[in-house]
């Protein structure tokens, strides 16, 4: 997925899990012809500071936040930017939770850039951090929005709690199909045998009544939306 995310998008990609109030790399993927990042498998490097570690924190309870950055000596710096109290923290997150985005810009490395994305479980709690990164002033505004789809979609398809809704309502569809065959049926059955009016001609009335709840089922698995 993560290799996929990172040739449609030309831009170097991570994965990253929460360990104390620290990040941890655990997949990277590199983009052709770009230059080399701070980040690598086993790096681990503030949350606070990073895009992964705040798509990751927006989605924690804020006392476990409070936990983790209970004042300002819990802030570390690399660069100058990036929040240094609570209150700047949760100002940061909460511009997440708004977006759907988590971003730093030149946070971590000065003249570099990521967007990130919270991974779930199947309770909805955050289990990584999704990333890309690439240099700043690279992308266009139309090129940054596309980078921003993919990656939320890349997100949601690692999510198992976003597959997990999509298979339930997969089996809504599939009972609101099958619910209908009962009623298809008595009702193609009647039809058909007051045309006929024949009990002779039973047989053919179940071809017809076949038929019919066939053509209505087929209708019911093309109007319903899919998973």
């Amino acid at each position: 997925m993560l290799a996929r995310l990172v040739d449609e998008t030309g831009e170097n990609g991570h994965l990253a899990v929460l360990h104390g109030n620290e990040i941890i790399y655990v997949i990277e993927e590199r983009a052709a012809h770009r230059p080399p990042l701070v980040s690598g498998v086993g790096v681990r490097l503030p949350s606070h500071l990073t895009a992964t570690g705040r798509a990751i924190l927006s989605a924690l309870p804020r006392n476990q936040i409070r936990a983790l950055y209970p004042n300002r000596q819990a802030f570390t710096d690399r660069t100058g930017i990036g929040p240094k109290s609570p209150k700047e923290l949760e100002a940061t997150l909460a511009e997440t939770r708004r977006t759907g985005f988590a971003e730093e810009h030149g946070d971590v490395t000065p003249g570099f850039d990521s967007y990130a994305v919270a991974v779930r479980d199947y309770n909805d709690f955050p289990i990584a951090g999704l990333a890309l990164t690439f240099v700043s002033g690279s992308l266009r505004p139309e090129q940054e929005r596309s980078l921003k789809t993919k990656l939320r979609l890349a997100g949601a398809e690692l999510s198992p709690a976003s597959r997990r809704g999509r298979q339930f309502d997969m089996r809504i569809r599939e009972i609101i199909v099958l619910g209908s065959f009962a009623p298809i049926t008595i009702f193609s059955t009647k039809f058909t045998d007051s045309l006929t009016g024949n009990a002779k001609l039973a047989g053919f009335s179940l071809t017809v009544t076949a038929i019919i709840s066939l053509v209505v089922m087929t209708a019911l698995h093309a109007l319903l939306p899919g998973a």
